[in-house]
């Protein structure tokens, strides 16, 4: 096996390919139906949005490991193959049969293979998505998320497996482990189960704003009268093709309750601000980081900063596609109007 690196690009190459290695700002530009090729998949790059590595494995019975320090996204597009993400905030999937998927950082989207075998080790709290037949889930982690939707799958839980959620369906085999160590399983809903820690939906409301980072989305609380309140769920976003991505942009909370709640709404496999909440993860992985502070001075002279949303464009944020199709995701904010309850990043 050959790894041919350009910056933060490698082409795992089993047969001479010829690639394409322009990086574009894609978003939902290509056919829902159309299956890409690797050179296609090197160009729309989405580890560049997060300053994190691209790598498209190409050949068989490959064993390609990413990147400690940094996201890594992977794919194995031929079978037999083994990856390993080996950073926080990876994702990582594979096209091919009976590839190896293994999970060793945390909050990583695992997206399985035919007849593969994904084993979720690290620190955890990572989601494993699994639509195709016939594959093995080993859960060596804590609080992670399985999402069974094919059938015939294996899902194993070891001991150190616990405060894990499992949907599955009825042809599928969880091990009893699994179901003593503290890990629920549920039955996969008809149309796949969505995470339980998703935002709940509300009524639309106006939202001013362009996403950018001057100019953020802002929407008003749906229950203003509260100290702690929800934003509605803002518009929808739309990806359209295999690794389609985009900076998610950038939301801010209402001058009426100006400060996110300090309270974690990041469901397993992805890395969010606190107070933000996302819905639609899964066959769309997301990454939040970046953040928009405010100052506040008491009367005291003592000045303190407070998170109040999220930016947007490098390295702050990523929305990547992990079908062919086309999927959406929805954000939403937890905000308060009182700093006691509100994220501290400390003082001046």
């Amino acid at each position: 096996m050959g790894v041919r690196w350009v910056g933060r690009i490698a082409v795992a190459l089993g047969a001479v390919m010829a690639a394409s290695l322009a990086v574009s700002a894609l978003s939902s530009a290509h056919p829902g139906d159309h299956k890409p090729s690797a050179s296609e998949l090197v160009g729309r790059d989405p580890g560049k949005r997060v300053g994190g590595n691209t790598i498209v494995v190409t050949g068989h019975d490959e064993d390609v490991l990413g990147v400690a320090d940094r996201p890594n996204f992977i794919i194995a597009l031929g079978s037999g193959e083994k990856i390993t993400g080996d950073g926080q905030n990876s994702e990582l999937g594979a096209l091919g049969e009976n590839d190896t998927i293994v999970a060793d950082g945390s909050h990583e989207l695992i997206v399985a293979g035919p007849h593969g075998k994904v084993i979720v080790a690290g620190s955890g709290h990572d989601l494993v998505v699994d639509s195709q037949p016939g594959g093995t889930i080993m859960l060596e982690s804590s609080h992670d998320e399985v999402i069974a939707t094919g059938h015939d799958d294996h899902i194993i839980c070891t001991r150190a497996a616990v405060h894990d959620t499992i949907y599955d369906n009825k042809s599928d085999t969880v091990n009893r482990t699994c179901h003593t160590d503290h890990d629920p399983v549920y039955p996969v809903a008809p149309s796949g189960a969505t995470s339980a820690e998703a935002p709940a939906a509300h009524a639309a409301q106006s939202v001013s704003g362009d996403g950018s980072s001057a100019n953020p989305y802002v929407a008003e609380c749906t229950a203003p009268q509260d100290v702690v309140c929800t934003t509605p769920l803002f518009p929808a976003r739309s990806l359209s093709g295999l690794w389609a991505n985009e900076y998610v942009p950038a939301y801010q909370c209402p001058p009426s309750h100006p400060y996110l709640y300090n309270q974690r709404y990041a469901p397993a496999g992805t890395s969010l601000v606190q107070g933000v909440g996302v819905l639609g993860l899964g066959p769309i992985g997301i990454s939040i980081t970046g953040i928009k502070t405010k100052r506040v001075t008491t009367s005291a002279g003592v000045t303190s900063i407070y998170l109040i949303g999220t930016d947007t464009g490098f390295p702050n944020s990523s929305a990547t596609n992990w079908q062919t199709g086309t999927n959406s995701y929805q954000v939403q904010l937890h905000c308060t109007n009182d700093t006691d309850y509100a994220v501290f990043l400390g003082y001046v």
